[in-house]
């Protein structure tokens, strides 16, 4: 006889024994348990969005050790603070490609109120929009440079070899004037991206 594959075709079977039927039971009832307890756990976790981590409070050499968090929870430790505290002069806004960019490329390491890196997990530039529209109902965008950090496509995958010959193939960084600045991979700004971000911010 051709064994049933799914649950509730063998529930609804007359002809399965009474022993068998129990278990089926014990089964269904005992992963709905667990499904219910994972829900409600996830529900439980503490977010930081209220009250709001303030970084502007960190000393010099200070670290915010985000070991131990979720992703949901370390999303929050940024959101939080770009919605509580108002914007620096500068912000990045990206994934986890830009984590690495700090204030000491404008020559102000360590200083929360110049430079301040919101780059979370592997946030789209779809995603980085609404990020943004969000800040700025709270009237936290950035006074002086928005920085915007784009991935191209399929420029995650590959190994460390393929690396250099990435980088020497972009173009070098060039100066631009004070508004929307588009980084394509991690510090690397193109004068394409920087026109078509510029399209952008026109066209919003």
């Amino acid at each position: 006889m051709e064994q049933h594959l799914h649950l509730l075709p063998i529930l609804t079977m007359t002809a399965t024994e009474p022993n068998q039927r129990h278990w089926l039971l014990v089964f269904g009832a005992t992963l709905a348990i667990l499904i219910g307890v994972a829900i409600w756990l996830s529900l439980r976790i503490p977010s930081f969005l209220d009250p709001a981590f303030n970084f502007y409070a960190m000393k010099p050499n200070d670290i915010f050790n985000v070991y131990g968090l979720t992703r949901r929870q370390e999303g929050s430790v940024k959101l939080g603070f770009a919605e509580a505290y108002p914007a620096p002069e500068i912000g990045l806004y990206g994934n986890h490609i830009a984590a690495f960019f700090g204030a000491d490329a404008f020559g102000r390491p360590q200083d929360a109120e110049y430079f301040f890196n919101y780059f979370y997990a592997n946030l789209s530039l779809p995603e980085i929009h609404r990020y943004l529209q969000r800040v700025e109902q709270a009237g936290h965008l950035p006074k002086k440079l928005i920085l915007i950090q784009i991935t191209p496509p399929n420029a995650d995958t590959g190994s460390h070899a393929k690396a250099l010959r990435y980088a020497s193939s972009v173009e070098p960084p060039s100066p631009t004037p004070q508004g929307l600045v588009c980084l394509m991979m991690a510090q690397t700004v193109s004068s394409n991206s920087y026109a078509s971000c510029q399209a952008a911010s026109a066209s919003t």
